[in-house]
C-alpha cells in the first residue's frame, strides 16, 4: 500500500500497519499491571478463522514462503491435498492468550514446547487453550498448558471431529503475581 509520510501507519516491507490508539496508549503506559491472581486449573480460551491474506501476511512477516502454505497446485500433490496454515501462526493464538488473558498484561515468556499433532488449513476454526498447571509463587513462574483443537473442517472424518492441532506447554514469568 502506498502511503504519505504523514500517516499515522508505517510502511514495512510494503505492508501498511495501522497501529490503533489503544496499542499506543499501552506501549506507551506506565500503570503497573494489577496483581495476577491464579489457581491451578484456571483456563482461558480464543477463537480464530484464518484467512488467506493472514497468511499470506503471515508469510511476508516471517520470510517462510514454502509453498504448502501459499500454493493450491503445489498443496494439491502434498499428503494434505490443500495449503495448510504455518504452524507458528496457529501458536501464535497461544501467545495471545498468555499476553491478554491469562495471566494476561506484563507476563513473558520463558517457556515454550510445541508439538505439532494435525495441520490447520485455512477455513478451520482453532480454539487455543491455556490452562494453568502449576505456580511457583515465589520465582513467579507459572507453568500452563497450551493447546489447539480444531473442530470438523478439511481434515476433520466428521464435522462434529475434534482434532488436536498444536498440543504444548509453557513457562510464565509473571513479576505481579500474588503471593497471596
Amino acid at each position: 500500500a502506498v502511503v504519505s509520510t504523514q500517516s499515522t501507519g508505517m510502511i514495512r516491507n510494503k505492508l501498511l500497519i495501522t497501529p490503533s490508539k489503544y496499542a499506543f496508549s499501552r506501549l506507551y503506559s506506565t500503570s503497573t499491571p494489577k496483581p495476577a491472581r491464579l489457581h491451578v486449573g484456571q483456563c482461558e480460551v480464543l477463537k480464530k478463522v484464518f484467512d488467506v491474506e493472514e497468511v499470506k501476511l503471515f508469510s511476508q512477516l516471517s520470510t517462510d514462503s514454502n509453498p504448502i502454505h501459499l500454493d493450491k497446485e503445489y498443496a494439491s500433490t502434498t499428503r494434505f491435498k490443500h495449503p495448510i496454515v504455518h504452524g507458528l501462526l496457529t501458536a501464535s493464538l497461544l501467545s495471545a492468550v498468555v499476553g491478554t488473558k491469562l495471566p494476561g498484561e506484563g507476563s513473558i515468556y520463558v517457556k515454550q514446547v510445541l508439538n505439532f499433532k494435525a495441520p490447520v488449513f485455512v477455513g478451520d476454526e482453532v480454539t487455543a487453550t491455556v490452562t494453568v498447571k502449576s505456580i511457583e509463587k515465589e520465582k513467579k513462574f507459572v507453568t500452563m498448558s497450551t493447546v489447539c483443537t480444531v473442530v470438523g473442517g478439511k481434515g476433520a472424518k466428521t464435522e462434529k471431529e475434534e482434532r488436536l492441532v498444536i498440543d504444548g506447554e509453557a513457562v510464565i514469568y509473571i513479576p505481579h503475581l500474588s503471593t497471596e
